[in-house]
């Protein structure tokens, strides 16, 4: 990941959460693609532009992690 994109994702998440927690849903599969690669390979996203997506509510991204196979 590029120091660049690391920074929007840093400076992102900063404004996000305040006194707050933000969750990101996914698969088993991605969670450990994220452990051994990052957050975001822009090349392997399959978009025109790399996008990360996070939320304030638990449970949307718990819908959505479980709809993507996750827990």
């Amino acid at each position: 990941m590029t120091p660049h994109i690391n920074k929007i994702i840093f400076e992102s998440v900063k404004r996000a959460l305040s006194d707050e927690f933000i969750y990101h849903g996914t698969s088993k599969g991605a969670a450990l693609n994220i452990q051994r690669n990052g957050f975001l390979k822009p090349n392997n996203t399959g978009e025109e532009q790399p996008s990360i997506y996070f939320t304030k509510h638990f449970d949307y991204a718990k819908h959505y992690a479980i709809s993507k196979g996750g827990k």
